[in-house]
């Protein structure tokens, strides 16, 4: 994707192509958007498109409103919504999952970390430069942050808000989606993610990631983390190996 109004474009062809699941999809969204005014959908599922991922897509689909809690709970009270620890609430529709939540109850702006006086300021409350996007579902017009098309043409994986609720599920999330889509990662990421490192984040899939970023961090290089998988690498040998480097650093428990 090259600029807004392509990924405008690619979110409206992806909730208008004609199948059982999109129709299911897109006939919710109208439903929520009909009874909340100021409905976008958030975060993960644009970048997946931006990044081109269209047809793989699976996850939940993140919903935020303008609306009010209760508000929001008459909306959809219909699809019998699990309320969740933020405030927001969780509800499933045919196999599509969905999380959605009150503009005023997002995370970042009741711990006082950003100051959430009007909707463009969702954008400073992502954990990664890569959701900072949404699209309005009523007017169906996409909108973004400042730098995020920047990143998207680069490929970029970046810090957007560093503190968060669950540091090592990010950190999981941060691995997965580099190697998954082929990301770059900034010097900072990749502090972040060897700083908050837990024992489960290594596995098969992970370890040597980390391993060629602790090598990476440790080098003078200046420029972006690239990983590039080499088939070997992924055994016991190389996650023991990886746990060691930074069991060595003191960031991890023996």
């Amino acid at each position: 994707m090259q600029n807004k109004l392509a990924l405008q474009k690619s979110v409206n062809r992806y909730l208008g192509h004609e199948s059982g699941p999109r129709d299911r999809l897109r006939r919710t969204l109208q439903d929520v958007a009909e009874c909340l005014d100021d409905t976008f959908i958030f975060g993960g599922m644009i970048r997946e498109l931006g990044l081109g991922n269209s047809r793989a897509f699976k996850s939940d689909i993140d919903i935020v409103s303008l609306s009010t809690r209760g508000e929001i709970y008459n909306a959809i009270k219909q699809y019998s919504p699990q309320l969740n620890k933020f405030g927001g609430y969780r509800f499933l529709v045919g196999t599509q999952l969905f999380d959605i939540w009150s503009f005023e109850d997002t995370w970042a702006f009741k711990a006082g970390l950003v100051k959430g006086s009007a909707a463009h300021d969702i954008f400073k409350t992502t954990f990664f430069n890569l959701d900072a996007a949404a699209f309005h579902v009523k007017p169906r017009r996409f909108a973004c942050s400042d730098t995020y098309i920047e990143a998207l043409k680069l490929r970029l994986l970046d810090l957007n808000l560093q503190e968060n609720p669950s540091p090592s599920g990010m950190v999981r999330r941060a691995i997965r989606m580099a190697i998954e889509n082929e990301l770059l990662i900034t010097r900072r990421l990749g502090e972040y993610i060897l700083e908050n490192l837990q024992g489960n984040d290594f596995d098969s899939f992970g370890a040597p990631f980390i391993r060629a970023l602790d090598r990476y961090m440790c080098s003078e290089n200046s420029g972006h983390f690239s990983f590039e998988p080499q088939p070997c690498l992924f055994d016991a040998a190389s996650k023991s190996e990886a746990v060691k480097v930074r069991t060595n650093r003191g960031l991890l428990a023996a």
